[in-house]
C-alpha cells in the first residue's frame, strides 16, 4: 500500500524514535497519537476527509513499526488505537473514520509481511478499544 505525505510524516516521526531509543517496544499508542495530530494538524491546510487521513496515518505508522519487529500483533493494535485518538483531538472521530483505519491497518501490515489473521485480529480489536476511547459507538 503507498503512503502519502501524512503517512510519510507518521512513519519518519516513529522510525525517529525507534531509532534513537533503539527499542521499538517503547513505540506506544500516545507516541502515535501525537504523531498523528501533529500530521493531521499540518494536513489541515490541504484539506482531505480525516477518514482518508487517518489510514494513511495508520499506513505509515505500520511500515514504520513493521520493519524493524516481529510483534506485530500488538504494534497494529496499539497503533490503531493511538491513529483513531490522535484523529479525535484534531477532526470529528466517527465510525468511518474507525472503519477506514482498521481497514488501512489490514491493507498496511499486508506490505510488511504480516499474516493477516494476525493484522485483522488485532487491527479489529485496536478499532474497537480506540472507538470508545473517542465516543464513537456503533
Amino acid at each position: 500500500m503507498a503512503i502519502g505525505r501524512i503517512g510519510n510524516l507518521v512513519k519518519d516521526s516513529v522510525t525517529g524514535i525507534i531509532n534513537g531509543t533503539g527499542d521499538v517496544t517503547g513505540v506506544s499508542i500516545d507516541l502515535v497519537r501525537e504523531s498523528t495530530v501533529n500530521a493531521l494538524k499540518s494536513a489541515r491546510t490541504i484539506g482531505g476527509d480525516a477518514g482518508h487521513l487517518a489510514q494513511d496515518a495508520i499506513a505509515g505508522s505500520i511500515e514504520a513499526t513493521g520493519r524493524v519487529t516481529g510483534e506485530a500483533g500488538a504494534l497494529i493494535k496499539d497503533s490503531v488505537i493511538g491513529v483513531i485518538e490522535g484523529t479525535g483531538e484534531v477532526a470529528t472521530a466517527t465510525a468511518t473514520v474507525v472503519h477506514d483505519v482498521v481497514v488501512g491497518a489490514i491493507r498496511g501490515s499486508s506490505g510488511v509481511g504480516t499474516e493477516l489473521g494476525t493484522a485483522s485480529k488485532n487491527a479489529v480489536e485496536g478499532g474497537i478499544r480506540g472507538a470508545a476511547s473517542v465516543g464513537v459507538t456503533a
